[in-house]
């Protein structure tokens, strides 16, 4: 068990200290209870042939970019966006590169891929599902719930 840090960067790069002579690394939230098996398999193959892989799924929502004061500046094209999901897998040595790269310019990342991202490393995204939620909110849990009994349902 390893402490985590501040903020997910400095978690996850804690826990990499520890990872030692792999060929891919993983990193997947436990609040995402509902990836399958197959999804990490695919995010595995997609890794292994180009560096990097995030599962995820085309976002179905209009995004708006605003300024700090909440005013409305863009509204970036729907059809080149996807929400991400973990896991999100990569070569090791690209990874830990990316990390370091990320501390000598001061960068911090919101998820794992823009750490490789802003190092110029490749990530390319896997098609995940929509039942992949992230359990963040109470009202996270009533569809959580939802989806275990319809799981258990289909068994």
């Amino acid at each position: 068990i390893i402490e985590g840090g501040s903020d997910r960067q400095e978690s996850v790069e804690r826990g990499l200290e520890f990872v030692d002579d792999v060929d891919l690394v993983a990193v997947h939230d436990a609040v995402r209870p509902f990836v399958t098996a197959s999804q990490i398999a695919e995010c595995c193959k997609t890794a292994e042939e180009y560096g990097g892989a995030v599962l995820g799924i085309p976002a179905r929502d209009t995004i708006k970019e605003c300024d700090g004061d909440r005013f409305v500046k863009s509204t970036p094209d729907r059809a080149k966006l996807w929400q991400c999901q973990t896991p999100q897998i990569f070569r090791f040595h690209i990874f830990k590169k990316a990390f370091q790269y990320a501390n000598d310019t001061g960068f911090r990342g919101t998820d794992d891929a823009s750490i490789v991202e802003h190092m110029g490393g490749v990530v390319r995204m896997v098609q995940g599902d929509a039942s992949n939620i992230k359990i963040t909110y109470p009202q996270d849990m009533i569809f959580a719930e939802i989806l275990m009994e319809q799981e258990n349902s289909n068994k």
